[in-house]
């Protein structure tokens, strides 16, 4: 049984970006989605830090 990781490595970054996108649009943190808005600082924190 052949995976296809091109199309499944595709889907996911569709679904982190509409997640990401989702974070983005709400403008008060929601109760329900306190998971998503806890990993969204780490994604747009920068790497480099001093």
């Amino acid at each position: 049984m052949k995976i296809n990781v091109k199309r499944i490595f595709m889907a996911f970054l569709c679904a982190e970006l509409l997640l990401f996108y989702i974070s983005l649009i709400q403008p008060a943190p929601v109760p329900d989605h306190g998971t998503l808005l806890e990993i969204k600082p780490y994604k747009l924190q920068p790497v480099v830090q001093p």
